[in-house]
């Protein structure tokens, strides 16, 4: 079986597990308005329909950016990316995002799959933070069309998840992989894939990602 199909399914079965959970909460909120039927019943099934509806569409999008061909279009910004990631982040109640990239400071169009890594790199540090923090992002011009993005990690236990680093480092030599690390692996095989380079560093509760290209 090559790496090609285990990166794959490993991803699928990750989309997949972190879509489950709000979009059978849509299901148990239908099932209850048709059980219960009652006005008081009625409301809260509609405010868990509701809730886990939007948190599944907030997944979505920020999977088509990180991991879809979209994210990599040329109209795609770093506006795109605040915006899906701002949603996301604010599904993890302990989390907080502190956002200093100034949009007009930066080359435009970005490089081609910048936004992409960038988006990706924001969604590692969150899965750094097991018992949550603060993120915090800021951009450097480095040239007329280049730039560099810093991403800080901070919390309690902030760390790289144990295997991240080497499917990070080894994306496209990997002879085994799971859901827990598809998403290290993805950034190390989308960034060579676009040119892009990626650095993390991890010490004293704070794990730092830097994106350049």
């Amino acid at each position: 079986m090559s790496t090609d199909i285990k990166f794959i399914e490993a991803m699928i079965s990750r989309i997949c597990h972190d879509l489950i959970s709000p979009i059978s909460a849509v299901t148990n909120g239908a099932e209850l308005v048709a059980d219960l039927g009652t006005v008081d019943a009625t409301d809260d099934a509609f405010d868990l329909i509701r809730d886990s509806a939007e948190s599944a569409s907030v997944k979505l999008q920020a999977f088509r950016l990180a991991y879809g061909a979209g994210g990599a279009e040329w109209h795609v910004s770093i506006d795109d990316v605040k915006k899906a990631f701002g949603d996301y982040v604010a599904l993890e109640k302990r989390c907080a995002l502190v956002w200093s990239v100034i949009k007009e400071n930066l080359p435009h169009p970005l490089k081609k799959g910048l936004p992409k890594m960038v988006m990706l790199s924001l969604m590692w540090a969150i899965e750094s933070m097991p018992r949550g923090g603060e993120i915090k992002i800021d951009a450097t011009r480095l040239g007329e069309e280049t730039a560099k993005f810093n991403i800080t990690a901070s919390g309690i236990g902030a760390q790289l998840r144990e295997g991240a680093r080497e499917v990070f480092e080894n994306s496209e030599e990997l002879s085994e992989l799971n859901p827990k690390l598809v998403h290290s692996a993805a950034i190390g095989y989308y960034a060579s894939s676009y040119g892009i380079q990626v650095s993390v560093a991890e010490g004293d509760g704070q794990v730092s990602f830097t994106v350049t290209g």
